[in-house]
Parts: structure tokens; sequence; C-alpha cells
């Protein structure tokens, strides 16, 4: 080997000896900085401390102040923390709540909140539904509250490896609420049976009336006497439609009302209401027709025929009553879509002030009436709207262009039948 290449050899080996003597040098210059290191360490650790501790004392603050009752359980049902707006709702304290454990409470499982709370220790926030507890049929609760209704809200609270190990629950006390609405149920059943009673009563001189007043018109009257005869029998059919009103209305609102869905052609109902309605369109110098809208064939629909005939003849009595001395009513049949079919009566009388549409089928309420001598007791529409939505159905209303109104309703199409 010569000399030059030892000597290269020689020459790399110090290199590589003052390099790893510079590495130490740094390492050992490094090591003068510990003590600072550290005291920036400690100054940070300090600091995250303090940090965490003022946010728990927030959390507390809110636990302990909060209005709602608040309670915390783990994944095995117990109880960890409750607040005293809990202990003031259920009547109870967290001491007594050693042997409760919520998984296991039968009330909630009756009640299908189970699920819920399942859904909230997997991540998810969960609303419950409003339900009646009673705290005194869970003995291991220890409480002294009777049966209430609340509402919660379920979510996750902390966790333990991406895995919810604690939920919160936060309840609301709706029994006030509650009892108000049991309490506006059974004023309106009292409503509903004393008018399904009154209108019942109210028949039997009605029909003395009527059947006097038509024993009248065929008696031998002056002008005069057949003329007042005239007007007792008219405001006597005036008031029977009424009380024929009322009782279908009390029917609606029971849950008497019966409805039969079967297959049935809208165009039907149509014929049939305008040959009904023949004799009151020409005392009132209205034409009805009745169109198809382009359409050389009406659908097959699911509906009761004769409650459908009922909402027709009250939209199309209505756009007679409130139109023109020359003025028409129409009556056609539109495709919503290949679920929906459509009759609409439109008509060129005075049409609804725009800020009375929202009274429309709105009971005992007529909108438009205001400066007409019309009788009515306002439940027409209400009663259509009802009727319309058990067949599925809905009903509304649409200023017409250049006058007048449209009120529509459409009903579910049967298949794909169509019937000429």
């Amino acid at each position: 080997m010569s000399d030059h290449t030892q000597c290269h050899r020689h020459l790399q080996a110090a290199k590589a000896t003052i390099e790893a003597l510079k590495a130490r040098v740094q390492r050992l210059e490094h090591g003068q900085d510990i003590d600072h290191l550290l005291h920036v360490y400690r100054e940070e650790l300090q600091q995250g401390g303090q940090a965490l501790a003022s946010s728990q004392q927030r959390f507390r603050n809110l636990f302990v102040n909060s209005p709602l009752s608040m309670q915390i359980i783990d994944t095995s049902g117990s109880t960890l923390m409750v607040n005293p707006a809990w202990e003031q709702l259920w009547g109870t304290t967290f001491e007594s709540l050693r042997d409760y454990n919520m998984l296991e409470d039968a009330q909630l499982e009756a009640c299908g909140l189970m699920d819920a709370i399942k859904r909230a220790f997997a991540g998810h926030i969960e609303r419950l539904p409003v339900i009646e507890y009673d705290p005194k049929q869970n003995p291991s609760l220890h409480a002294t509250r009777d049966a209430l209704w609340v509402e919660a809200v379920a979510y996750p609270l902390e966790y333990d490896q991406e895995r919810v190990c604690t939920i919160a629950l936060v309840h609301h006390d709706v029994t006030t609420q509650k009892q108000v609405e049991q309490e506006l149920v059974r004023a309106n059943r009292a409503k509903t049976g004393f008018l399904s009673a009154m209108s019942h009563e109210l028949r039997t001189p009605l029909n003395a009336v009527l059947g006097f007043a038509q024993l009248l018109q065929e008696q031998p009257l002056d002008d005069a006497a057949a003329k007042c005869v005239q007007h007792i029998f008219e405001g006597g059919q005036a008031l029977e439609h009424m009380v024929e009103e009322v009782l279908d209305l009390t029917a609606i609102e029971s849950g008497a009302c019966h409805i039969t869905l079967d297959p049935m052609i809208l165009e039907d109902s149509a014929q049939l209401v305008m040959h009904k309605m023949a004799t009151l369109a020409e005392e009132h110098g209205v034409t009805v027709t009745v169109e198809e809208d382009g359409h050389a064939q009406w659908p097959m629909v699911i509906g009761d025929a004769s409650r459908v005939s009922s909402v027709v003849m009250q939209l199309v009595e209505n756009a007679i009553l409130y139109n023109r001395d020359g003025g028409w009513v129409r009556i056609a049949m539109e495709t919503v879509d290949e679920s929906f079919a459509r009759l609409v009566v439109v008509d060129n009388g005075r049409g609804i002030a725009a800020d009375k549409v929202s009274e429309l089928f709105v009971m005992f309420s007529r909108p438009g009436s205001e400066a007409g001598t019309i009788s009515g007791g306002g439940v027409g529409l209400y009663m259509a709207q009802q009727l319309i939505a058990m067949m599925g159905g809905t009903i509304g209303y649409a200023p017409r262009d250049g006058g007048g109104s449209e009120f529509w309703f459409q009903l579910p199409v049967f298949k794909d039948d169509i019937v000429t």
C-alpha cells in the first residue's frame, strides 16, 4: 500500500473523529439548557392545569346553577352526578340513587327510551320523546314526586379512547303544558258533545216549522201571506242546513266520521253537483259548467264518493253565492303528477281579499261575507279540509288573475287506470 493511500485513510479517520467530537460538544452545549427547558415545560404544564381547573369550575357552575334538571350516567347505568334542579324535579337526592340503575328502569324501557340512550352512548345527540313517568313506582329512586311529564335530551359527555364513557341527560318538566293540553281536549270534547246534543234538539222544532210552512204553502193565501210563508220556509231550510253542518262537524271532531275509500271518478261528482246546483245558479244568474281542461279523460282516484261530492258541493255553492249576476263557475280537472289528480272550481266573482286568505279553512270564519247578507256558520271549508285530509289529499286556494277565486283539492290516483 502506497504512502499516499495510507495518509488519505488517516486523514479520513481524523475527520470522522473531529465530526464525532463536534457532535458531542453540541450535545453538551444543549445539555447546558436542560434546566431552562424544564422550567418552560413546568410553566406550560402549570398554565394547562390552571386552564383545566378553570374549565372544570365553569362546568360545575353551569351544572349546579342550571334551572334544567341534569344527570350524568356511565355505561353501566350508574348515576355519577346530578344537579339541584334534578333533585327538585324528581323529589329525591343523589345519595338515594345508590341502588338505582337507569339501564334497568322498567318504565323507561316501556316508553321506548332505551334505544335512544344507547344511541347517545354510540356518540349521537338524542332528543327523547315526551313521556309520563311516575318516580314512586321505582322503589330504588326513593322519590316523593308524583307522576310527571318530561322531555329530555341525551348527549355524549366524556370519551375514553374515542369511546363514549359518560352521557348527560337534560330534562325539562312539561307537566303543566300537558295538563293544559289535556284540559283543552276535555273542553273540546265537552263542546263537541254540547253542539251535537243541541243540534239534535233543534231538529224537532225545526222539522215542525218546515212542515207547517209547507202546509201553509198548499193553502190559498194572498200574495203578502204567501211571501211571508216562503221566507219562513227558506229561513227554516237555511237553519236546517246549518244544523246538518254542525252535526257533521261534531262527527269529524269526535272521530265518528267514517270514510270509505274506494276507486271513484271525479267527473261523476262534478256532474252530480252541477245538476244539483242548477236551481241555485239560475236564481243568482250564474252559469255552472264542467270542463276537462284539455283532457279527454278523467283519472280514477281513491276517495269516498259521497264525501267528495259534499266537498265539491261546498266549493261550487260558495262560488255561486259569492259571485255576481251574469258570472260563471267552472269545474275542471287537472293532473298534478302520476300520484294525484286535482279538481278545480274557478269563478269570476268578487274573490277573497289578500288579508283574509289566512282565514280560509278556519272554523267559524267566513272571509268575504263582510259586505253581504249570505247566511252560514263558517264551517263548510273547514269540514271540506278535514274530509279531504281523511282521504289522503289536500285542499287549497289561489286568487284568479282578472278577479275571482280558484279553489282546488287533490286526491291520490288509483293506480294508472283511466276511465273515459
